[in-house]
């Protein structure tokens, strides 16, 4: 999927719907994760580190919403080391506890996270676009393209001027609206609503002028 491998990509899917129980280990930790940090977690990976060279462990967290997965950073990008320590502590009791690695394997554990939600969001929206895109171009001639960028979504008109005077005229709404309709047939976890859709408005103009005519330059 975006960061996580597809198989568990699948396996958290199941679990977030109710489709798989958890383990008692998962379960266990994220009982305790509840109740540390006011966190939920949906799936966890122990796996060992290939960019390692000392055959280092991760314990990966799968954090069900972007507000849990906030919670585990100081500012972006920039973790709490001391959740990452007491995490890492109670790891390892725990691995120990139901027989999934040995202390060597624990040892100097990595703790690092996923945030669940916007994987979801960035599935549901690659999976809607084509149908959002076919509306658009039998539905809004003013729109020169759109595009899917993760868990947002960009609709091009022709110039900059577009976007204010459609925005005027009511345009821009009625848009966000369908796409809304659109994705929310593709949202099966339901984590899309009104409030968090990312639909924004651009134009060719822009991409001309800024990006040598390139959406792929664009995105990058």
């Amino acid at each position: 999927m975006v960061l996580l491998s597809d198989a568990l990509y699948k396996q958290t899917r199941e679990l977030v719907s109710g489709k798989a129980q958890k383990s008692p280990l998962l379960a266990e930790l994220s009982g305790w994760m509840m109740e540390k940090y006011a966190v939920g977690v949906v799936n966890f990976e122990f796996s060992r580190l290939e960019s390692s060279p000392s055959g280092r462990y991760r314990l990966y967290l799968i954090l069900e919403n972007t507000e849990d997965y906030q919670k585990m950073y100081v500012r972006h990008l920039e973790p709490r080391k001391d959740y990452q320590s007491q995490i890492a502590r109670q790891f390892c009791k725990l691995a120990i506890k139901h027989q999934i690695a040995s202390e060597e394997q624990l040892d100097d554990l990595f703790v690092a996270y996923n945030d669940f939600s916007e994987e979801a969001k960035t599935v549901a929206n690659w999976k809607a676009i084509d149908s959002f895109k076919w509306l658009v171009k039998f539905r809004y001639r003013a729109v020169w393209r759109v595009i899917a960028i993760f868990s947002s979504t960009v609709v091009f008109y022709y110039t900059d001027a577009d976007i204010p005077l459609n925005e005027q005229k009511g345009l821009n709404q009625r848009i966000v609206d369908d796409y809304y309709a659109v994705l929310k047939k593709f949202d099966t976890l339901n984590y899309y609503t009104r409030e968090n859709i990312q639909v924004k408005f651009d134009s060719k103009e822009n991409v001309d002028k800024n990006y040598e005519g390139s959406l792929f330059y664009y995105t990058r």
